[in-house]
């Protein structure tokens, strides 16, 4: 029997105490804990090319768009609903930009290893960017690992979402 190594509170029986608090803090807190996936975008810079930057933006309009994305941050600002909501700054400039890449944080459900996490990461993947991304952080991991295992065996019930064609 195959067993996924990713988990959270809810592979635990519903009456355990962890399952409890977590319900807790998500109903009372429902902007805590969004899932963070981090879109890099390898050796690919704006730089003061005010084109690059312009299609900097687009790609984080695009991603902010996404079903599932609550919010995108990089170094052209910060992005929710198709729209910017926050300009550049020089903190953003300093946290998403390098000689080596620029990245873009895309922050989504609260479950990292939920079904909706993982069809945003997904979605992430596939939407058009400046070049091809490298897309990380739990969903992420948890497509991944699916895409390997998958194959190989029926997911036990404690897998949060369903195999990667049906997902």
């Amino acid at each position: 029997m195959c067993r996924s190594p990713l988990s959270d509170e809810r592979v635990l029986p519903g009456t355990a105490p962890a399952v409890a608090a977590m319900r807790a803090v998500r109903m009372e807190f429902p902007d805590f804990g969004h899932t963070e996936l981090d879109a890099i975008l390898p050796g690919w810079v704006p730089g003061g090319n005010a084109a690059r930057s312009a299609e900097l933006d687009r790609y984080a309009r695009r991603l902010s768009a996404l079903p599932g994305a609550v919010s995108v941050r990089t170094a052209t600002g910060i992005y929710a609903h198709g729209s910017c909501t926050e300009g550049p700054s020089y903190a953003l400039a300093d946290r998403y930009l390098s000689t080596a890449g620029t990245s873009l944080a895309v922050y989504g459900p609260t479950e990292p290893f939920g079904p909706a996490g993982a069809r945003l990461a997904r979605a992430v993947r596939t939407t058009r960017a400046p070049t091809a991304p490298l897309v990380t952080g739990p969903p992420a991991r948890l497509l991944d690992v699916q895409q390997v295992m998958a194959p190989t065996c029926r997911p036990p019930s404690a897998w949060c979402c369903p195999p990667p064609s049906s997902c």
